[in-house]
């Protein structure tokens, strides 16, 4: 065979595909890193694809017991979630993740974490452990990334677990979610390593309210999959939610906030007059989907006795994706 007629070389969406394929078929090892890469990679071919109409005439669920819109996963689909959004900024799918895949995953975030505090120096580059071996990227990239910024608020970025990635991705993917992130962006999902996040919070955990489009930009139509592996809210800390639609980014870095992306406690409390913050209790496989405008926080209260295992999951459409952020194609 001649160099002319030798076959092209497959784009980085195909060499994903075989991936995957692959993962699922059982293979593991450099596979899972090279699918790391792949996923980097393909970003570039779908950067300038056109977001396809986004349907918006949906009807939000009812509100359940947690005082938000509820929706089990057979209910979901693009215009009802954007629907909860409009309403109340969020909604509460009960049973998103199946228990025993919840319990698989909380088992894989202490083995990842486990590799992490393993090294002496967890950032220097490969390891060859599927479960901790994060990828060397550039400045800017590497400050943007914030890795001891996530480690030191209990949590690892999935980025540098190429097993777990590629496990959440794969099972996610089973659950129907990938679908519906590409309904409700208009676009096959993308996701932020910044913001990708294997979490294992405890009860000492303090964080300040916010809502993500302060760092991320405003309006991109960013969607945020938050999966709770085990129960939270009660003795596990949770989240704290203002319940409605926000257009605008609120008043940050004042009146109580140690940050200048945070919302202070006396603007919540102003807020709160007219919308009283919610604290919904959520068991093993709950997930909240939300976009860069709602208001929230971690919640946590002395009482709270055990640590929160959870997933952060945020996706965007190729062609609006914040600067400066480390993308991967889903």
């Amino acid at each position: 065979m001649t160099a002319a007629s030798a076959p092209a070389a497959p784009t980085a969406l195909a060499r994903i595909d075989e991936l995957e394929a692959a993962f699922r078929a059982g293979a593991r090892g450099a596979l899972e890193r090279e699918l790391v890469e792949a996923r980097r990679a393909a970003v570039d071919e779908v950067r300038d694809l056109p977001r396809r109409p986004i349907a918006e005439d949906g009807t939000a669920p009812a509100v359940g017991p947690s005082g938000l819109p509820e929706a089990t996963p057979d209910e979901l689909d693009g215009p009802t979630v954007r629907a909860a959004f409009a309403s109340h900024g969020c909604l509460v799918v009960r049973g998103l993740v199946p228990r025993a895949t919840a319990e698989e995953l909380v088992a894989g975030i202490d083995r990842a974490i486990a590799a992490w505090g393993d090294l002496k120096r967890p950032f220097a580059g490969p390891t060859g452990d599927p479960w901790f071996d994060p990828q060397t990227v550039d400045e800017p990239e590497r400050s943007a990334l914030g890795r001891t910024w996530v480690t030191n608020g209990a949590g690892l970025l999935t980025f540098d677990s190429p097993r777990m990635l590629a496990t959440i991705l794969d099972r996610y993917e089973r659950l129907g979610l990938r679908t519906l992130l590409t309904e409700l962006l208009g676009a096959r999902p993308v996701l932020s390593a910044n913001k990708g996040t294997l979490r294992r919070v405890p009860v000492e955990t303090s964080a300040g309210w916010h809502q993500d489009g302060a760092f991320l930009g405003q309006q991109l139509g960013a969607v945020n999959v938050w999966a709770t592996l085990t129960d939270c809210g009660v003795d596990a800390p949770g989240l704290d939610i203002v319940p409605r639609r926000f257009d605008e980014i609120v008043e940050t870095g004042t009146r109580g906030s140690y940050f200048d992306w945070a919302v202070g406690e006396g603007v919540i409390e102003e807020l709160a007059v007219d919308t009283p913050v919610l604290r919904p209790q959520l068991h093993a496989g709950d997930a909240v989907i939300f976009d860069e405008m709602l208001l929230h926080r971690t919640a946590t209260d002395p009482s709270m006795t055990s640590s929160r295992y959870a997933i952060e999951m945020w996706t965007f459409a190729g062609s609006a994706y914040p600067e400066g952020h480390v993308a991967l194609l889903w």
